[in-house]
């Protein structure tokens, strides 16, 4: 891959991340929480036994960073976090009812925030979702890459 290909790439990721934003924060809003807030709150309610792990692995973030952002959520109400009947030492995330109130209501307003072309079924628009996949793909492998790196796993030179 070149360089200039890369930099494409890149600003590519950072327009994708910008209009996300821009769509997602003054619904997110509305209820009190941030886009990735309102995205792990999604994770939780697909899940029957969501945890940090399993929300960290979904999306590539910092163990930590989900923690605390799951912490926020308990102390504003928005999850419960129970020890797991097989192994006390997990945690299981599950939303309350103001959590499924919120999520819900972002649900339902997104779609009116969304431009006209984004709401089309297009045959653009399939092959757009179809791309998706792979680019999930590439950015795990980059995640995987760059944690080996900071844990030494890989050489660094």
């Amino acid at each position: 891959m070149t360089e200039s290909l890369h930099f494409e790439v890149l600003t590519e990721f950072l327009r994708l991340k910008t209009t996300l934003d821009r769509v997602l924060s003054p619904i997110t809003a509305e209820f009190g929480l941030t886009p990735v807030q309102s995205v792990m709150l999604h994770l939780i309610s697909r899940s029957e036994s969501a945890t940090v792990g399993s929300i960290f692995r979904e999306l590539d973030l910092n163990q930590g960073n989900v923690s605390s952002v799951c912490k926020k959520l308990e102390g504003d109400g928005y999850i419960v976090r129970n020890k797991s009947p097989e192994d006390e030492r997990i945690y299981v995330i599950s939303l309350t009812d103001k959590g499924n109130d919120a999520l819900c209501g972002i649900e339902r307003r997104l779609p009116r925030f969304l431009p006209e072309c984004a709401r089309e079924d297009t045959e653009e628009m399939r092959r757009a979702a179809d791309g998706l996949e792979a680019l999930k793909n590439i950015v795990h492998r980059v995640n995987r890459e760059i944690s080996e790196r900071q844990c030494g796993g890989k050489d660094n030179a």
